[in-house]
Order: structure tokens, then C-alpha cells, then sequence
């Protein structure tokens, strides 16, 4: 309902007290969007209500000033003068009340902490909640019954104080805001939880990503054995002119079948397994089965060298069928600045939620697995030969639901599946 401007109360309040609460020396400040409301339904749990908060998408995301983990060590009030106007016959008129200007000043931090101050000194439209050391709450309340920040004019981190030979590097922020919504428009409760303790997030990157190639399918190709030659013939494997059975093989009076001689070859095929690039062999009743992991064999028919005046007799055919699937990807996740691996720590980060995965193509990889193996984050799906795939961080709000609240991923790390 509105009524006539004439007829509106502008009557002071009643001036008896009914409470003598009020707020001590400011040890946490919390910035958040100014426009940002919440109910008294969220203050039930409120150390919970902040955390979730604390780990929101950004448009939403709280951002803890000070606390225990960067105390507050000077404030600084620059309180301007109220507004009056005094006329010529000697009265004075009221205009308004003069701004608050605080400067908190804290040694704790160092240059990271400074950097992320600094940062937001490009935003605007701030608010804020205010913590005292006997846990009391200063915030907004809305005429709808929510609750909201004290809506703040600016806010910035301003130039640090460089450190002397008699003083150390100190970090100031101020906060300019209206006297009327801090006085009039605010209340104040004292928390049962303990809150100093909270903090913002930690950036996270994601280091050392790359392919791992798990159950290639092998290439196969056949060398038959048809006539097992005379004593002293020789018969060397090559791909590609090199060979694969570490030199040639020859015949003696043990391989009297070509099954014997077949055996041979392939003992000695797998005995250079480790430097001829991954062949090995089998052999079934003078045939042997030629394989190598992946598709580098593919199309490739071995060449069989034979001693001069040989009559040993094979025949060779292509190698075909290998696939190189590229069915994980492992990266791992530190935190910025101080590089301590979360993974010890923080198994259940290894969940699908928490990272994104997304080719050059821009298609995103679900994924069939995801777990710790190796000091790594072992990301199981397809991938696609020739392609980049790029691993980020899927937000905050997912590592919030694992419970890790205090780490934001915030870089990301490609891959070239080859």
C-alpha cells in the first residue's frame, strides 16, 4: 500500500534500550555480490551456509577477509564529517551523515595474498558481513525479512607498505559504505559456531597430463615354415630392414622338424623382445604368429633373410589388425604457489564431476572410471587418436560436494592423443 507523502511517519524512534549489544573490533569481513540475499532459514547452520557459499560459482561466491588465517593487525577509521549547512541568520540544517571510510591493515599473506586482494579492485557492487572476536554478526536485514551484506560504496585493496629496515610488507584494504545501512538498516547476532577459521579457496592447476595407452589390441602376422633346410642355413626376421630375431637364426641337427625350427625362431624373437620394438612370437606346428603391440606393425610383411644357398623355405605375410587405444588420460592436481599435491590428501577428488574433459572438437569425454593410481589422477573413457583434449577443473561447487571445500581448479592442461 502507498500513501499520500504527507501523510508518512517521519517520526524519530523511541529512544528506550532494550539492548546493549553492539560490535567490537571487526576480526573477519565477508564480501559478496551486493544484490546477494539470504533467509533465516540459511543461519541455522550458518558456518555450513557460508562454506557452500565460499565454493559457489563466482556470480554468487562469498569471499572471506581476514579471519584467523590473515589477522587483522591495524584499522584505520577516515570518518567523514556530517553534512550540515548552517544559514545566514545562524541556523544550521541537517543534510546527512558523513561516510565511513575504514582501512584494515593485516602482515599475514605476502605477496599472494596482496595479488588476491588486488583482484578485486576490478569488480564493483560489493556488500559485506561483519565478525568481531565475540563472534558477533553484523549483516543487512531486508524489509521482506532476508538478509543481505551491507551494501559497501567501494571497496578495494589499496597499495601495500612496502617493508623497511624497521618495518615489515603490510597489506591495507579499505571499505567506504553509509552510515545508514550499517546503523539502520543492520542487526546484529552472535554466532554459536565458531567462524574465524573459515577461508577463501586455494587456485589449483592441473600439471604433468598425458596419455596412457592401456590394452592396445596387437597386429599379427604369420611366417610359415615349410621345408626345415640343412644343417648351418640361416634365417634372419626384418622389418623394415632391421632385424627382430637379434640376427639370423641357424639350423642345426636339433631342429630336425619345422616345428623345431619354428620354436627356435621364436625363442629368438622373444629374446629381443626388449630392444627390437616390442615383437614376440608363438608357434603352432611350424607356423609362427608374429605380434606387436598397437597398429605400428600394420601393413608391414617381414622380410626373411636367408644364408646363401639356404634351403630352409617360409612365407611371410602382412602384419594387420593392431589398434592403439588410448583409453586414459593422468594428470595430477597441486595447489598453486605452494605445489602440494592434493591427491594424498584428498582421495575423493578423483571423482568424474570434479574435472571436464573436452577434445579439440569441442566434444566432452564421460568418463567410465576415474581413480588414483601412480600419484595421479587416472581418467578412464575414449579418446581418439589425432586428437587434443583439454582437462579442467569443473568448478568449485563440485569440489564442494566431495567435501574439499578451500580448492578451486582454476587452470587446465592439454593432451595430443598421438
Amino acid at each position: 500500500m502507498l500513501l499520500p507523502a504527507c501523510a508518512a511517519s517521519s517520526a524519530p524512534l523511541n529512544n528506550g534500550i532494550d539492548c546493549s549489544v553492539k560490535m567490537g573490533a571487526p576480526v573477519m569481513l565477508i564480501l559478496m555480490p551486493a544484490g546477494f540475499k539470504w533467509h533465516a532459514s540459511d543461519e541455522v547452520n550458518f558456518l555450513t551456509f557460508l562454506q557452500n557459499q565460499i565454493a559457489a560459482a563466482s556470480p554468487n561466491r562469498f569471499y572471506p577477509l581476514f579471519g584467523n588465517v590473515a589477522n587483522i593487525r591495524t584499522i584505520a577509521d577516515a570518518k567523514e564529517s556530517d553534512v550540515t549547512v548552517t544559514y545566514d541568520d545562524g541556523s544550521m540544517g541537517f543534510i546527512r551523515n558523513g561516510m565511513f571510510s575504514r582501512t584494515f591493515t593485516t602482515n599475514k599473506g605476502g605477496l599472494a595474498y596482496a595479488k588476491a586482494l588486488m583482484s578485486i579492485n576490478s569488480f564493483a557492487n560489493w556488500a559485506f558481513i561483519e565478525i568481531d572476536k565475540n563472534l558477533n554478526v553484523l549483516r543487512k536485514q531486508n524489509s521482506d525479512g532476508s538478509f543481505s551484506g551491507v551494501p559497501l560504496n567501494v571497496a578495494y585493496a589499496a597499495t601495500p607498505e612496502l617493508a623497511t629496515l624497521k618495518t615489515e610488507f603490510l597489506i591495507p584494504f579499505v571499505m567506504n559504505f553509509s552510515p545508514a545501512e550499517y546503523i539502520s538498516r543492520s542487526v546484529i547476532s552472535k554466532s554459536t559456531e565458531y567462524l574465524l577459521d573459515i577461508t577463501g579457496l586455494t587456485n589449483c592447476g592441473i600439471i604433468n597430463a598425458a596419455a596412457v595407452y592401456t590394452n592396445p589390441t596387437p597386429g599379427t602376422g604369420t611366417i610359415t615354415v615349410t621345408a626345415v633346410g640343412t644343417n648351418a642355413d640361416t634365417i634372419n626376421v626384418e622389418i623394415a630392414g632391421t632385424s627382430i630375431s637379434g640376427g639370423a637364426v641357424a639350423k642345426t641337427a636339433s631342429e630336425s622338424t619345422v616345428t623345431l625350427l619354428a620354436a627356435k625362431i621364436v625363442a629368438a624373437i622373444n629374446g629381443a623382445t626388449a630392444t627390437n620394438g616390442g615383437y614376440s612370437a608363438t608357434n603352432t606346428a611350424g607356423v609362427i604368429t608374429l605380434s606387436i603391440n598397437g597398429d605400428a606393425g600394420n601393413g608391414i610383411t617381414p622380410t626373411l633373410v636367408l644364408s646363401a644357398g639356404a634351403t630352409i623355405a617360409a612365407t611371410a605375410t602382412a602384419i594387420s589388425g593392431g589398434v592403439t587405444t588410448t583409453t586414459a588420460l593422468k594428470f595430477d592436481v597441486q595447489t598453486l604457489g605452494t605445489m602440494q599435491s592434493l591427491l594424498g590428501n584428498y582421495a575423493s577428488i578423483a571423482v568424474a564431476s570434479t574435472f571436464s574433459v573436452v577434445d579439440n572438437l569441442g566434444n566432452s569425454v564421460t568418463p567410465s572410471n576415474v581413480a588414483i593410481a601412480g600419484g595421479l589422477v587416472n581418467f578412464t573413457g575414449t579418446f581418439v587418436s589425432g586428437r587434443t583434449y583439454t582437462i579442467s577443473g569443473a568448478g568449485a561447487a563440485a569440489l564442494n560436494t566431495l567435501g574439499i571445500v578451500g580448492y578451486e581448479i582454476t587452470q587446465s592442461a592439454t593432451v595430443v592423443v598421438p
